[in-house]
């Protein structure tokens, strides 16, 4: 059931029972008053548009089991299928003469040229 669809069946409920409250009585007008205010502000509820759902927007976390076929993920979240076999780009590694031009006697010096010189070859 709806929340519109709820509102509505208590309207029905309250306005069918109304006549029941005697406005002669003090506790009969005061549950009529209380009565009117529940169904005006009931009335302004269903009156009042519905609001526009966004859509959810799901961050996916992809995994792999053995078992599916390669390049298939699937969304821990959501359950969405993912096909993830787009064209691997080929590792460049360095050639001999590369790490020659590079090599430093400082190893730390050496280590850090020689892993710029690999990302800059492989982005």
């Amino acid at each position: 059931m709806t929340k519109d669809e709820a509102l509505k069946q208590a309207l029905q409920a309250l306005e069918s029972h109304i006549v029941w409250f005697s406005r002669d009585t003090m506790i009969g007008k005061s549950m009529r008053e209380k009565t009117d205010k529940a169904i005006a502000a009931i009335k302004e509820a269903l009156a009042q548009p519905a609001p526009v759902q966004e859509p959810v927007v799901c961050k996916h976390e992809w995994f792999r089991t053995g078992a599916m076929e390669p390049g298939k993920c699937r969304c821990i979240k959501c359950g969405v299928w993912n096909n993830t076999t787009s064209p691997q780009r080929q590792w460049v590694g360095l050639t001999r003469k590369e790490v020659y031009d590079l090599y430093d006697s400082d190893f730390e010096t050496f280590h850090q040229s020689i892993e710029t010189k690999l990302k800059e070859l492989n982005t």
